[in-house]
């Protein structure tokens, strides 16, 4: 940086000083701003974002009035542009006090050492935490029945087709929330808010509006399906599946069908699709939108940066305005993007899709994933290679590339293709359009079972089944038969959910749910009909957004916190994944909603944890790192029922620590609390690197409450 810029800047600091100094007895800087880290990433983007030091309005609890202290707030910011001679072309105020700021990376360098900053990054682009390598099998989410009344789920997406039978507005909704303050000021089409969607805008400022796809609708409207999705998995009505379309059921229903929804549309597309994605500025402004419009639940299915960055400060603003935070964990198996306690951080389950098998005639079976429903009797089972229409080649027709199949030798034949090079969807129409009943889709080695949803009836099977299939076609003709089968197949973590930190500060998966191939209402501007499925973290989330929706209807008084703590403590275990790959385990609904214990967090606790840089926060969970010797660690419950009960606890699972509770049992009347203290202090010998367990506290009535427990060298 120049020695005149730089002296211009001192000089404009200078000045805002003197307008800061003005207003320390309204509203003076928090006591530990000096210790609050500050840090600048600059890397070309000439669009930074920064975030100040303290809360927005939502998080403040001082004496002053909103509009006072959100007037503060302003003249601070305005300072900081004084300072570095700049316009801002965003201000947020509510769910944090920050601003988007179009700055060169010298100014942006500076910015981070001026009075009062907390935070410069420069702006990123967020893909959608939806479409891993694997993504659909069909199966409908959990049929909740009812739920979710009076409540509104929040959704930064794509947008909503609120047009789709999954958004009608019904009795069962009941009068509109009072709380709630959005509404729908940005219109698209002819479509305004209904008693179903209640609230909608969109942001496309930073992404910018000259960077969309020709055709891209700029209003709160869905044109990729992903947001009508997520959205209808959270809090889609009860109604019928077309039945053209229906995969594997007739009926659907998201987890909160008695919820209503609110859209932030801040995700858009781009002419090339790998330049879709969320602008941070646009993410930052949507949550702050939503937390002024006092949404009861906000869902994020982006992937975070996995780092404290400006989106993760909005999501503690959202916190501290008594918002359930929940944000999709995230579709690589590596660091987890959401890693900090207010956020309820949400990993994909294989669990709940539907399975299948191929009978042969002479008795062979070979299981699979199964969408579509299977055949109505015996067909003959042909190698796609072994169908080549003229001018197509064997190898065109093994992958069954469009028009490599010959109609007279395909038709109602099961026809057997190879993944890869050809998209799943376009090998089953090949199929379709050469008269094929059925198609058995062979994976490649490492490939994870998907079955997205085809035009005709599809088995996906593993390399190794693809390989004894083709085998056995080598000896002579087969016929046989595609059947749906019970699944008993035990609920894992999948292989490309994201996984935890053992570093740090809290334990990350918060918990899963079902995340492969769930049935989802989506957007019409699709192409694809009216229904199709989702996979991905972004998919589990959803399904956690209504299920704190629901939560969060029965017990209107609870807050936030005490909303996380029951979706995590009553999570159910898988069978061999390890705590930072399940987190506390798969959602169970109706267990959430009837907890008897919860782990509570005081407002404002999260912030001085964050400002102090130390203290605990009282979660539902407990990572351990750096133990030299032994360590106690405490923690509060509180009884959500309506009556006393006793409760016992027991640690078990941990194998190279000794892991104690005290008091070992304690009766907690209703509505008080209880403290209780973990011990943990290493065995005789090497402990492993990692070692994980569980806390659980048990009734008479064999309710559970699970606290999960990593210890790490």
């Amino acid at each position: 940086m120049g020695r005149e810029m730089a002296r211009r800047l001192r000089a404009a600091a200078l000045a805002g000083a003197s307008v800061l100094a003005a207003l320390t007895t309204l509203l003076p800087l928090p006591a530990t701003a000096s210790a609050a880290p500050s840090a600048v990433a600059v890397g070309g983007e000439d669009l930074y974002l920064i975030a100040m030091v303290g809360p927005g309005t939502a998080g403040y609890r001082g004496p002053l009035s909103t509009a006072d202290y959100r007037a503060g707030l302003m003249i601070r910011q305005q300072a900081v542009l004084t300072a570095l001679d700049a316009t801002a072309e965003s201000r947020w105020t509510t769910a944090l006090s920050g601003m988007s700021v179009r700055l060169d990376p010298a100014r942006a360098q500076a910015a981070a050492g001026l009075p009062g900053v907390q935070l410069v990054q420069p702006d990123r682009v967020h893909q959608v935490a939806a479409a891993p390598r694997s993504p659909a099998t069909g199966a409908p989410p959990s049929d909740t029945g009812r739920g979710g009344r009076g409540t509104v789920v929040g959704f930064v997406d794509t947008g909503i087709d609120a047009a789709n039978p999954a958004f009608v507005g019904s009795t069962r909704l009941g009068p509109a929330p009072e709380r709630f303050r959005g509404g729908c000021p940005q219109l698209w089409g002819a479509l305004t808010c209904t008693d179903k969607v209640v609230g909608a805008r969109y942001f496309v400022k930073a992404f910018g509006s000259q960077n969309l796809r020709a055709g891209a609708s700029v209003s709160a409207h869905d044109d990729q399906g992903h947001g009508t999705m997520v959205a209808s998995l959270a809090v889609g009505n009860q109604t019928t599946v077309a039945a053209a379309q229906k995969p594997a059921s007739s009926r659907f229903s998201g987890i909160a069908p008695d919820a209503r929804a609110a859209v932030y549309k801040a995700c858009w597309e781009a002419p090339d699709p790998d330049q879709d994605g969320c602008a941070s500025a646009d993410v930052v402004a949507a949550i702050d939108q939503a937390v002024a419009d006092r949404v009861d639940v906000l869902n994020l299915a982006i992937r975070g940066s996995g780092t404290r960055d400006v989106v993760a400060l909005a999501l503690l603003g959202a916190a501290e305005s008594d918002i359930a935070v929940v944000a999709a964990a995230g579709n690589e198996a590596g660091r987890i993007g959401y890693q900090d306690p207010w956020v309820t951080a949400v990993g994909a389950a294989t669990t709940g899709y539907p399975r299948g098998e191929l009978r042969l005639g002479d008795g062979t079976r070979l299981r699979g994933l199964l969408t579509t429903g299977g055949t109505d009797g015996p067909r003959r089972v042909v190698a796609a290679s072994s169908l080549a229409a003229a001018g197509a080649s064997a190898d065109e027709a093994r992958i069954c590339a469009p028009g490599s199949l010959d109609a007279g030798r395909a038709a109602d034949r099961i026809v057997v293709c190879e993944r890869g090079a050809v998209a799943r969807l376009t090998k089953a129409e090949t199929v379709r359009l050469a008269g094929g009943a059925a198609m058995v889709l062979v994976n490649g080695r490492g490939d994870e079972l998907a079955a997205d949803r085809p035009a005709l009836p599809t088995l996906s099977v593993s390399a190794a089944k693809g390989r004894a299939l083709r085998e056995r076609l080598a000896q002579g003709a087969a016929r046989g038969t595609i059947i749906a089968v019970a699944s008993s197949a035990p609920a894992r973590a999948t292989r490309w959910s994201a996984t935890g930190s053992r570093r740090a500060a809290a334990v990350k998966p918060d918990l899963l749910a079902p995340g492969l191939g769930v049935l989802a209402a989506t957007s019409s501007a699709t192409g694809r009909g009216r229904w199709d499925v989702l996979s991905g973290t972004s998919a589990a989330a959803a399904q956690v957004a209504g299920a704190a929706a629901r939560v969060r209807a029965r017990h209107p008084e609870w807050s936030q916190a005490a909303v996380r703590s029951a979706l995590v403590g009553t999570a159910v275990p898988t069978a061999g994944d390890a705590t930072l790959r399940q987190g506390a385990g798969v959602l169970d609904v109706d267990a959430a909603v009837a907890p008897g214990l919860v782990h509570d967090v005081a407002p404002g606790r999260y912030r001085r944890v964050l400002e102090t840089g130390s203290g605990e926060v009282n979660q539902s969970a407990l990572i351990v790192t750096g133990l030299r010797g032994s360590g106690s660690y405490r923690r509060t419950l509180t009884n959500v029922r309506a009556n006393a009960r006793y409760w016992s606890v027991r640690a078990h699972g941990f194998t190279g620590h000794r892991v104690s509770v005290r008091p070992v049992a304690v009766k907690v009347g209703a509505g008080a609390h209880a403290h209780y203290t973990i011990t943990v202090s290493r065995l005789p010998g090497r402990a492993p690197a990692t070692d994980d367990g569980w806390i659980v506290w048990r009734d008479a009535r064999d309710n559970r409450v699970r606290v999960p427990v990593v210890i790490a060298r």
